[in-house]
């Protein structure tokens, strides 16, 4: 299994300090992630005559918590992805109905 080791350097560079720490409590523990559509839906829009979207890279908050995989609804309309469903979900914030898509979510590097 690869490991991704990502550091939240303190202004000298050190890490293991009070500022890398604040820096990781401000940014969350992340990793480079990239969003695309299925290969079903790319083999589709292949047939359809038309180029996949490329995936859209950013980064992701690991949530050990979480049940579900959230995405901006930006990179959802970037990628052109159809809703195939909508799923209640609850946070700190309260609950809500959100419509549920398919993507591909690959972990370069």
């Amino acid at each position: 299994m690869p490991v991704y080791n990502h550091y939240y350097p303190d202004g000298n560079n050190h890490i293991n300090t009070a500022e890398s720490a604040r820096l990781l409590a401000a940014a969350g523990p992340t990793i480079p992630v990239a969003i695309g559509v299925t290969p079903a839906h790319a083999a589709f829009l292949q047939g359809e005559g038309k180029t996949p979207p490329p995936a859209v890279s950013g980064l992701a908050l690991i949530d050990t918590g979480a049940s579900l995989c959230m995405v901006d609804e930006s990179v959802i309309g970037q990628l052109g992805i159809p809703a195939f469903g909508y799923q209640n979900i609850a946070g700190a914030t309260g609950s809500s109905t959100q419509a549920t898509y398919a993507a591909s979510l690959s972990f370069p590097g």
